[in-house]
């Protein structure tokens, strides 16, 4: 009986040796496999079927290329040799093929196919000159895509794991946890395919290149960042819905470089590429550029911001070569006391050929923050006309238009000191401008809102030649400075009589004396100082001019007098300080300079009069 007992286990334990070697162990792909079926175990030499985590599957010479998998397998790596035909590997859904050490290595110098469902693990690869073509794959731990092709397939990244190099075409694609990107290169929406793309959790887009074209096809993040990624979003060719990249909550875009361009459907309103930020996430410090339709009647592209803001990013908004109303680039700020340009860089071109600028627009209780705009060409800023508060922006500069929203544009929260030579003007109400900031503020051109101008803070310079630098409303130096060698319509008062000081300085900010004309009528205030200059040399007398329509010099008003002579100045010239257009008199004197006072100036003896010119002009007159 003990002997009987001792041969049935020999048998049992023998049994179960040979069910190992069919069913688990490294193996070749046989020359002559009689099917195509991988859990064959006759298909392999020697004849076992790998499916463990320790297996290598190895594929040369075979007259079955086409490989089919009936049953979940696992394997360490998959290796096709030097000279191994192509294949096409399949798994037999839901059954997938995992790997769990090197993954897939190419070696025949050939593409290889595979096609259903498959896991990476650990630190396996999907290996280079490999395609997948559909299917469901998910990447685990460290794993990575490597360098194969990807088409239209559902595809996770998990943990750290990478897209390497790959490339990926169409399907849906899922970044999780802190995986990334990498340098992967990604496309949606090549020909008649679609997809899309998600982040969630902390994953970075790296270095990674994407195109999203199509009609409906989203990249969405929810969180995450875009690094140092290249984005483009294109518009669709047809007139269904736009491509969008959509950057929400804590995702940001980091060192990105986001391109929307715009449609190329005539008549397809919703078919360009769109940009949005919502929901707390931040450009930081991208580069955005927003591009026009090229064809008539299609629309630009469009980059938007809701209850989101711009960071320090660099945002370019071009202008149209072609005609129609939309064909222009659109940055939108929306969305309430969350939208803000931040210290975003925001640069709007012209248009060409008929075409329409670029447009930045700001909507109701959208911030402006410290960004730096400038508007080229044609291009416009727009401040909504619904809206309930005044916007503030960190500079203005360009030759472009303004439409003020019924309320003010206050300028200069970033301290630059900018030039800007276009227009600006009323919308469906009047608006107003402020000048705040320690820089300086020239405005060079004729503008024609009527909500009049507040200086708070810094310089307001007028350079205009003709009509009116600050529209045709009134002018409020509230303190700062206000100077210039241009023409004012409206009424000027200098000082709130609260002890602010407030400056009048034609030449300030200019390199030599200038004529300020303002053909309303002037008031100096008791915390008032007008500074005026005077230049004397071989070639002449150069000073400081105020021109004004009626003039009140309030008790405590002071006057600053400089003056550089290379030659003296000789005896009897007068010195006109305010040209006084109106038939009334001038009202009040300088707290420091009385009516026949003298002054001396570098030297020269200066005698006051506030009768002076055709009788009612503030004048210097040298003396002894």
């Amino acid at each position: 009986m003990k002997s009987l007992i001792v041969s049935c286990a020999m048998v049992l334990t023998l049994s179960f040796d040979a069910l190992h070697a069919v069913y688990a162990g490294s193996a070749t792909w046989s020359l002559n496999a009689t099917t195509g079926d991988w859990n064959t175990a006759t298909n392999w030499t020697p004849p076992t079927v790998p499916n463990a985590t320790i297996d290598t599957a190895t594929f040369d010479a075979s007259n079955t290329t086409s490989v089919l998998t009936s049953a979940h397998v696992d394997l360490a790596s998959l290796v096709f040799t030097v000279g191994a035909p192509s294949y096409t590997i399949a798994t037999d859904p839901p059954r997938t093929l995992t790997f769990w050490d090197e993954g897939v290595r190419n070696d025949s110098g050939v593409q290889q196919t595979f096609t259903g469902g498959f896991s990476f693990n650990g630190d396996s690869s999907a290996g280079d000159d490999v395609t997948y073509d559909g299917g469901s794959i998910s990447f685990h731990g460290n794993a990575s895509a490597g360098g194969a092709s990807f088409r239209r397939a559902g595809i996770d990244f998990f943990d750290t794991a990478s897209a390497d190099h790959g490339v990926f075409t169409d399907g849906g694609i899922d970044f999780h946890n802190n995986s990334t990107a990498a340098n992967g290169t990604f496309t949606l929406g090549q020909g008649s395919g679609g997809g899309r793309i998600t982040f969630f959790d902390t994953p970075s887009a790296g270095n990674a290149t994407f195109t999203i074209s199509s009609n409906g096809i989203a990249f969405d993040m929810f969180g995450g960042t875009l690094s140092n990624a290249t984005v483009t979003v294109n518009g669709p060719s047809d007139l269904f819905s736009d491509a969008v990249l959509r950057i929400q909550f804590s995702a940001t875009a980091d060192h990105a470089t986001l391109v929307a361009n715009g449609g190329v459907a005539a008549g397809g309103l919703n078919t360009k590429g769109v940009i949005t930020f919502g929901f707390g996430a931040t450009a930081a410090e991208a580069t955005v550029v927003v591009n026009p339709t090229t064809v008539a009647g299609a629309s630009g592209g469009n980059l938007g911001f809701g209850s989101a803001n711009a960071g320090d990013s660099n945002i370019t908004v071009n202008g149209a070569a072609v005609t129609g109303d939309t064909a222009e680039g659109v940055l939108t700020f929306a969305g309430g006391q969350a939208t803000t340009a931040a210290n975003a860089t925001i640069v709007a071109t012209g248009g060409s050929n008929g075409g329409k600028g670029g447009l930045v627009q700001f909507l109701p209780n959208a911030k402006g923050g410290t960004c730096r705009l400038e508007l080229l060409g044609n291009s416009q800023l727009d401040m909504a006309a619904d809206r309930h508060d005044d916007l503030t922006i960190g500079s203005l500069e360009g030759e472009g238009t303004v439409t003020l929203g019924g309320h003010a544009l206050i300028i200069g929260s970033n301290n630059l000191s900018t030039i800007f030579s276009g227009l600006i003007q009323d919308g469906i109400a009047p608006g107003a401008i402020t000048k705040i900031g320690t820089g300086t503020l020239t405005l060079s051109a004729a503008n024609s809102y009527t909500g009049g101008t507040t200086i708070s803070s810094g310089i307001l310079f007028v350079s205009n030649l003709n009509g009116s630098g600050t529209g045709t409303g009134a002018v409020s130096v509230n303190a700062g400075t206000l100077g210039g060698s241009g023409i004012i319509a409206g009424a000027v008062t200098v000082g709130t009589n609260t002890g602010v000081q407030a400056f009048l300085a034609p030449s300030k900010g200019a390199k030599k004396p200038a004529t300020l004309i303002i053909q309303g009528a002037l008031t100096l205030n008791d915390d008032s100082t007008y500074t005026y200059t005077f230049k004397k040399n071989r070639n002449g007398t150069k000073a400081d001019q105020v021109i004004a329509n009626g003039v009140t010099i309030n008790s405590g008003a002071m006057i600053a007098l400089s003056g550089h002579t290379s030659v003296a100045l000789r005896q009897g010239l007068v010195l006109t300080l305010i040209s006084n257009t109106s038939a009334n008199p001038i009202s009040g004197t300088f707290s420091n300079l009385p009516d026949g006072g003298i002054v001396t100036v570098n030297g020269t003896n200066l005698q006051a009069s506030y009768e002076g010119g055709d009788g009612n002009d503030l004048t210097l007159t040298v003396v002894p």
